[in-house]
């Protein structure tokens, strides 16, 4: 079904803060069961692909790969949709009563990009984009349990979750790496001030920190995000203390996707162990590209340390899949 646009163009979400040449304008959602999503848009082309932000992040963090990916060759065919997911900066969350852990449950994050891609999509399918959890928890799903919604993935330094899953409950590397999770479980890190996460990375400049401080306090703080690992990797719990083979989660086992798939890695990531998160991929993406030269020396924050080249790998890859394709039967042309 279409859904109603509610708002109108949001000029103050972001008050003095530097923005691309290319028009950005903010609208809000209803995607169903009482939830709203505020959504940026660049671009006016018949190409919709959707950009799916990780924690702790919010749309603003895609800046950087809106006029490389507009302004490149073929870039006049896409609409660029970069919602701000349940729970993060204006949307529906923990701020306006979306505060219980079960409310981030993964099938309810997916259901909300499933009802985005059909107010967007035109009745058809979309190229989706995801960084970190919005690729894990949301792009990857979508593209295995709801290929018909899903035109092409990439993903950036985001596992999947199957991959992820399996590796918690057996990799000493990923168990390690991800230990961090625990203190996420308590309620404690519902205080914690998430821009020092970005301290000292070049592109977190004073205008990204006041754009991000805003944003977060829009939402009322992390609360909303963190209860994506408390609902999906901790399964509802809250102080859980190390990963155990039993363990309950909201991931799928063995999720297969057949669907064009790009993965771009820097591997440089502390979050991951990156080459077990990789290699076990091709097993179940048959239709898989994954890149990570030219990214040996990026961490995981990859579309904001490179912007360009991840915009170009990714336009690439969309405009080989994107193509005029003569439909014999209406005797027309249509861009798929």
């Amino acid at each position: 079904m279409r859904l109603e646009v509610l708002a109108a163009v949001l000029t103050t979400v972001f008050p003095g803060i530097p923005t691309p040449k290319t028009p950005v304008r903010y609208v809000d959602i209803d995607v169903g069961r009482g939830v709203k999503l505020g959504v940026a848009v660049a671009g006016s082309g018949p190409v919709p692909v959707l950009l799916l932000h990780g924690f702790p992040e919010c749309s603003w963090f895609w800046r950087g790969l809106i006029d490389p990916l507009l302004h490149g060759p073929k870039g006049a065919r896409y609409t660029l949709y970069m919602p701000d997911l349940r729970g993060f900066n204006g949307s529906s969350g923990a701020a306006s009563g979306l505060s219980s852990i079960s409310a981030y449950n993964c099938s309810k994050l997916t259901a909300d990009a499933v009802s985005l891609i059909e107010a967007v999509g035109d009745g058809g399918a979309v190229h989706v984009v995801g960084h970190d959890w919005g690729g894990m928890m949301i792009g990857w799903l979508l593209a295995g349990q709801h290929p018909q919604l899903v035109r092409s993935l990439t993903a950036m330094n985001s596992p999947h979750p199957s991959v992820f899953d399996a590796l918690l409950r057996t990799d000493p590397v990923e168990d390690r790496r991800s230990s961090y999770q625990f203190y996420f479980d308590t309620p404690a890190a519902d205080g914690m001030d998430t821009a020092k996460f970005f301290a000292g990375a070049e592109w977190f400049d004073s205008a990204t920190e006041t754009a991000y401080r805003t944003a977060y306090a829009r939402s009322g703080g992390p609360r909303g995000g963190l209860n994506w690992y408390r609902s999906n990797i901790f399964g509802g719990r809250m102080g859980v203390t190390n990963f155990t083979k039993d363990m309950v989660t909201t991931f799928p086992k063995g999720m297969r996707v057949d669907v064009p798939t790009l993965v771009l890695w820097g591997l440089q990531d502390r979050a991951f162990d990156n080459e077990a998160n990789l290699k076990g991929l091709n097993p179940l993406v048959p239709q898989l590209t994954v890149i990570t030269r030219g990214y040996e020396n990026t961490s995981h924050w990859i579309a904001q340390e490179q912007p360009i080249r991840v915009a170009a790998d990714v336009r690439a890859f969309i405009d080989n899949i994107t193509q005029h394709v003569i439909n014999t039967s209406a005797n027309e042309s249509r861009l798929i």
